[in-house]
């Protein structure tokens, strides 16, 4: 059989050949586990915007990684609301002192 006849003779072995594994869920990732180290603002954002993109690039078929997009993202989110939440405790906190200190003044 000629080449010529059948185009798609290398169809099938294209079709099993492994995709990449998405480098934006690894970094996704690794920015998610950073973020517990102290530096959230600079990390648990730009880990949240990572997992999204990776996200969408493998629902495109472009890459494999789902299951780390989706652990940066659920690790990223939890730090952001965590960390949220406790910059929000340090203000009403602080304004429970202040409060406290000018009414017994």
């Amino acid at each position: 059989m000629d080449q010529n006849q059948n185009p798609n003779t290398n169809a099938a072995w294209n079709d099993l050949q492994p995709k990449p594994t998405s480098g934006l869920a690894v970094t996704s990732l690794i920015l998610g586990i950073v973020s517990f180290m102290g530096c959230w603002c600079f990390t648990a954002i730009p880990g949240i915007i990572c997992g999204h993109m990776a996200m969408s690039q493998i629902k495109r078929g472009e890459a494999e990684g789902r299951g780390l997009a989706m652990a940066g993202l659920i690790i990223g989110y939890i730090n952001l609301g965590l960390n949220l939440l406790l910059a929000i405790v340090y203000v009403l906190f602080f304004v429970f002192v202040a409060a406290a200190g000018t009414a017994g003044a």
